[in-house]
């Protein structure tokens, strides 16, 4: 089951990162850090290329 987290107040960590699936945040969570990954925006590509939009979800099932 996937539990729904408010990710707004965590502390940044001051790591950036890069990659082309889209944007990532750097944050602190327990004293660790992690990232958060968000989807690239579909408003501009066509059907070939539209699974860049699931890769956030793509890994966590992987």
């Amino acid at each position: 089951m996937i539990k729904i987290e408010n990710f707004d107040l965590l502390k940044p960590s001051g790591i950036s990162y890069g990659g082309h699936g889209g944007s990532k945040k750097g944050v602190i969570i327990d004293n660790e850090r992690w990232f958060l990954k968000y989807p690239k925006s579909t408003k501009s590509m066509d059907v070939q290329n539209l699974s860049y939009s699931t890769t956030p979800l793509s890994e966590y099932l992987g």
